[in-house]
Formats: structure tokens, C-alpha cells, sequence
């Protein structure tokens, strides 16, 4: 990550070179050229990396073009770019896309509930005698059903697979002058219901996240589009 950054440095100040597309658990990357609104004169660029072992690719998510060609007319006189050069005199910046993984293991409460049946043979006789004295014998045979729950607990073993994605933004000094993430998590093993509750909170919050994710650093870089507050 350090030689990343030293190139991050050198990069803010000369020209971008082009480099083909990788790879990541996000998706595929793709190098893109640059969109601008041609009504303005460019006074600021943003360009687009992506880092991974230490190296830096002038390419970017799939999703990351979608928002730029959807979005990139609110911000007038703003060129964003995998390549190009800066615009002399005037603001410049990097967004660096970077990504890690990691596991959480542990192990949660989970109850089993058996429930077993039996069947026996039950018989009766006697005497009854009714409100005018009169009596009678009765003999009564059948079955009898008893049901038996038992409630055990163990501890089961589950695992947290998490995904983060970083946004780091670096000013024309290399220095970094924003950092937003977002943590995709899912469970796998451990208590049924518990996992099915964390995966939807997690899917839910997903919804949307990486756009708004670009597009809150894009905006603590240059201000919200069109001076929307």
C-alpha cells in the first residue's frame, strides 16, 4: 500500500497512463475515458483508480461507470476520468478504489426441540347408578397416547464473511482529503433464524450503498451538484 501511495503522489502531478481491466470479488473492472459536460470549461477533474496489492489501475467497477454516465451532467465544469491530463491551475483529485476481506468466526445458541410419541393398552370396569337407582356394569378397553417434548441447546458454529469497500480521495499533494467505506457482510452456519435476520439487515442496507457511497466523497470534494443541500 505504501509504494500505492507514492504513486498516488507522482500521479496527481504528471499524466495518467492507461491500463486494461482486472478482476475483483466486486466485479469486473473496466478502463473508461472521461465525461464531462461540453457546455463548461473544465475546472476540476476527478480521476478514477483502483489499488490491489499494492498497485494502482487506471480502471474502475462497472457500477462506478453507471453512476458517472448517469450523474456526471449535475456537476458542470467537473471532468471525470480513468485517463487524462489534470487541468492546470485548477482543483484536482483522485478517488482510489480499494477493497478487503475478512472472516468472523464464533459460535451461537441454538435449541432443538424433539418431540416423540408412545401408545398403550388401557382398560376399566365398574358399577354406574343413575338418579332413579338404577344400575348397570360397563367394561372399557383401549389406547392411551402420551407425548413427550424434549428441549436440548448447543452451541452452533457459524462464520461472518465481510467485503469492504473503500473510497479514498487524495488532493494534487497526494495527501488524503476524504475516506468513505462500506462493509457487505453475510452469515453462514450458527443459528438459522439469526443468520436469515443479519443477511436481510445486511441486504437491505446494501441497497444502493456503493452509489451513494461515490457519491457522498464526490461531493465532500467539490460540493453537492446543482447546490442542492
Amino acid at each position: 500500500m505504501k509504494r500505492a501511495i507514492v504513486y498516488l503522489k507522482s500521479l496527481l502531478r504528471s499524466t495518467l497512463l492507461l491500463t486494461s481491466g482486472i478482476i475483483l470479488f466486486s466485479g469486473t473492472l473496466y478502463a473508461q475515458k472521461s465525461w464531462i459536460s461540453t457546455d463548461d470549461p473544465v475546472t476540476q477533474t476527478i480521476t478514477f483508480v483502483t489499488v490491489e496489492n499494492g498497485q494502482v489501475m487506471h480502471v474502475i467497477p462497472e457500477w462506478a461507470i453507471k453512476w458517472v454516465k448517469k450523474n456526471y451532467n449535475k456537476y458542470p465544469g467537473v471532468r471525470f476520468q480513468t485517463t487524462g491530463e489534470q487541468v492546470s491551475g485548477n482543483r484536482n483529485f483522485v478517488i482510489a478504489f480499494s477493497f478487503s476481506s475478512n472472516a468472523l468466526q464464533g459460535f451461537q445458541p441454538v435449541t432443538h426441540t424433539d418431540t416423540s410419541t408412545s401408545t398403550s393398552p388401557v382398560s376399566a370396569n365398574g358399577t354406574v347408578t343413575d338418579n332413579q337407582g338404577n344400575t348397570w356394569d360397563y367394561t372399557m378397553n383401549g389406547t392411551e397416547t402420551t407425548t413427550t417434548t424434549t428441549t436440548t441447546q448447543e452451541n452452533a458454529p457459524y462464520t461472518i464473511n465481510s467485503n469492504t469497500l473503500y473510497l479514498t480521495a487524495y488532493d494534487e499533494q497526494g495527501q488524503v482529503v476524504g475516506q468513505r467505506w462500506h462493509v457487505y457482510s453475510t452469515q453462514s452456519g450458527g443459528n438459522p433464524y439469526s443468520g436469515l435476520g443479519y443477511n436481510l439487515g445486511n441486504a437491505l442496507g446494501a441497497i444502493h450503498a456503493k452509489g451513494h457511497l461515490l457519491q457522498n466523497t464526490i461531493n465532500g470534494l467539490i460540493g453537492k451538484p446543482n447546490g442542492k443541500k
